[in-house]
């Protein structure tokens, strides 16, 4: 039989959108459920677990949308971890600097900033 339990926890939600404001990290109330399938579940003989897969969902629905833009949120059990910038150059560049830079490959004056070898 598969076993279903679902508990509350602290999760960090975050809005999926990289660019938007609401992307940092905020602490919420969530719910988590964890379903488990044991190996006679799937056909065999042998007791305890043989797979399981949490999901984790928001407490209320009114915590999903972000308030920055306003698309669903999304959660997640630990806290994103926080890079130091890159120095290029002798410059600091922004962790999100990339993001921004998108050349465009398909100009017909277009050179990559890099040599080819072959």
């Amino acid at each position: 039989m598969t076993i279903v339990t679902e508990t509350e926890i602290e999760a960090y939600a975050f809005c999926p959108n990289s660019r938007c404001d609401g992307n940092t990290q905020k602490k919420v109330k969530a719910l988590k459920t964890l379903v488990e399938f044991t190996y006679m579940d799937l056909g065999g003989d042998l007791p305890g677990v043989e797979r399981s897969t949490a999901y984790l969902k928001f407490k209320t629905t009114k915590q999903s949308p972000c308030t920055v833009c306003g698309i669903p949120r999304e959660l997640s059990e630990t806290r994103r971890r926080k890079y130091a910038p890159t120095v290029i150059n002798d410059k600091v560049m922004d962790p999100k600097a990339l993001l921004d830079y998108m050349p465009d490959r398909f100009a017909e004056d277009y050179e990559p900033e890099y040599e080819v070898v072959e």
